[in-house]
């Protein structure tokens, strides 16, 4: 059986994971500002943000939980909904 430092490390990788999916979707506009400085939209940019305030947001309440019940219950009501694009 998994210790509570493990079932934690383990959803805060997977959650860290999906961040990074839903940021690969708007990716294309920072590689464009870095190599060609075109400006991202300010839409893009707040739903990059978003996206990684809410990993964070969600990280903390793993971290904070007390128990493995306790961080399923965190992945299965926060982390389930995610900001949808990026």
């Amino acid at each position: 059986m998994a210790t509570l430092a493990e079932v934690k490390a383990t959803q805060i990788e997977l959650i860290k994971d999906w961040a990074v999916m839903l940021l690969r979707r708007s990716d294309h506009y920072v590689i464009k500002q870095y190599e060609l400085s075109v400006e991202i939209p300010e839409e893009i940019v707040a739903k990059r943000v978003s996206i990684r305030d809410y990993c964070t947001t969600v990280e903390n309440a793993i971290n904070d939980a007390t128990d493995s019940d306790a961080v399923i219950e965190v992945v299965e009501t926060i982390g389930a909904t995610w900001p949808t694009d990026g």
